[in-house]
């Protein structure tokens, strides 16, 4: 995903000086929106509203990513909380938690991945003790065998690794076409091997991208991505959440693509 080609770094400061933030496969243009714009927008909706800030945990660097986490909850005798508050935010940001990647698996084993949100969350930790965290879950385990050991040692090893310092645990669930008991199957299997390995201790699940995959067609007119925004998808969705908050181990969505606008070169707006 592009998050884990992101440099937000190059995405803050004057639209003048800001740079290509990230794999020119990603990004074909300065970015226009970057996290200060992201916040302003949905501070504007509602001033009190709570962000889930993703971490590339994966191209990055600590001391970036530490950085990153002082944009949104330093205050402005740091440098990068007074950097925020020059960009028309100057007070530290609700984030409900830091989400550490996004679908890691298809790019990096989960040693190697837990040993790089290890180093993000203590480096983090060390300058704001009451940061939440955020563990990828494996992607899309819908179609494997419920038992298939294949994608739950990714659930088994991540959290023997970092459960003791995460909340959560990101699940992207594209159920659409699919009954919603099929998609609880596998949340059920999922809980089961987390409590196996750390007990009562609660980790919640956030469906950062959830119901109605965009058709794999390439981009039309209007984009492909719109199916998410239609009746079809608006209806999926409702399905979706009405049922995932119901459960105990619900614990935060997004709408994915409901304000995406992609070009043709792959660029979001």
């Amino acid at each position: 995903g592009s998050l884990n080609h992101f440099e937000w770094k190059k995405a803050v400061g004057p639209m003048s000086q800001r740079k290509i933030a990230g794999n020119m496969w990603v990004y074909s243009r300065p970015s226009n929106y970057g996290p200060a714009e992201w916040v302003k927008q949905f501070q504007h909706l509602d001033p009190d509203c709570t962000f889930i800030v993703g971490l590339n945990v994966l191209n990055d660097t600590t001391e970036n990513l530490v950085d990153y986490a002082e944009f949104f909850l330093g205050d402005t005798s740091t440098t990068y909380g007074a950097l925020r508050a020059e960009m028309g935010i100057p007070d530290p940001v609700k984030v409900g938690a830091f989400e550490l990647g996004n679908e890691v698996d298809y790019y990096i084993d989960i040693k190697s991945y837990s040993k790089k949100c290890l180093d993000a969350i203590l480096a983090i930790r060390e300058r704001f003790p009451d940061s939440k965290f955020m563990m990828c879950g494996v992607s899309y385990p819908l179609e494997k065998p419920i038992d298939d050991m294949g994608w739950r040692n990714w659930t088994i090893e991540g959290v023997k690794a970092l459960g003791e310092y995460i909340d959560y645990m990101s699940f992207h669930a594209y159920y659409d076409g699919q009954t919603m008991a099929w998609t609880e199957r596998y949340l059920n299997q999922i809980q089961e091997d987390i409590k196996s390995i750390v007990g009562d201790k609660p980790i919640q699940f956030a469906y950062t991208e959830a119901a109605v995959w965009p058709a794999d067609n390439g981009y039309g007119d209007p984009p492909v991505e719109s199916q998410t925004q239609m009746l079809t998808g608006v209806l999926s969705t409702a399905d979706f959440l009405s049922r995932m908050f119901k459960r105990a181990d619900s614990w935060a969505s997004s709408y994915f693509c409901w304000s995406a606008e992609p070009n043709l070169t792959g660029d979001w707006g």
